[in-house]
């Protein structure tokens, strides 16, 4: 029972410093994007999205192994697991703060694998690849390529996803399982996020206005 009880307190503990984690590289993207690193601006907002998704995965396998009859430990252990999957952090990512079915371009692409690479564009230089064999012929990737728009959008994207469901904390629209990330998604994220990156899409801003209704 002892032992149990302290697994379930560092699956907790893992939750909210992934959420935290996350929460710092975003802000470090729009660090390095006022800084005109816009390749690394890119990456990083990418790697902050896949923080907060583990977030998500870890809180569902502690809220699983805290109700009535819930995961048992092989079962928590094989869902930890997926923590080091890429794509199933940026999955969560859509999951959790868009809908099971993605809703726009930028979730579709979180869904279908597109944003892993990406990922892998905004860091390596290489060529084209298909089933493991490398296309001599194909262009070269260059990550410096990478536009201040492409890298602007990317962390509109994020910041939009995460600053509607802080307000959705905060007005009890939307619910997280921990105590810890009660605490984060609060009104003073809110402010901070608004604040470090006040550009917003007109969906969001829609939402947003909805939420303030509350």
């Amino acid at each position: 029972m002892e032992s149990n009880s302290v697994n379930l307190r560092k699956i907790e503990r893992m939750a909210c410093l992934a959420l935290k984690n996350g929460l710092r590289l975003h802000f470090d993207s729009i660090l390095l994007f006022r800084n005109n690193c816009f390749p690394s601006a890119y990456f990083l907002s990418i790697l902050a999205l896949e923080e907060i998704g583990k977030f998500f995965l870890v809180e569902d396998v502690y809220w699983h192994s805290v109700v009535p009859d819930g995961m048992e430990r092989q079962w928590q252990e094989k869902s930890i697991d997926l923590i080091y999957s890429h794509r199933r952090k940026q999955i969560e990512f859509g999951r959790n703060l868009d809908d099971l079915r993605p809703t726009s371009k930028f979730t579709k692409e979180l869904f279908n694998g597109n944003i892993e690479l990406k990922k892998q564009k905004a860091v390596y230089v290489g060529l084209p690849r298909n089933k493991r064999k490398t296309n001599m012929r194909g262009k070269i990737n260059n990550p410096m390529s990478i536009s201040k728009k492409k890298a602007g959008d990317q962390i509109t994207s994020v910041n939009d996803k995460i600053i509607e469901f802080t307000l959705g904390v905060v007005k009890e629209v939307y619910y997280v399982e921990t105590d810890c990330a009660e605490k984060i998604f609060s009104s003073t994220l809110f402010e901070e996020l608004n604040k470090e990156w006040p550009i917003r899409s007109f969906r969001t801003d829609k939402k947003l206005q909805k939420l303030s209704q509350v």
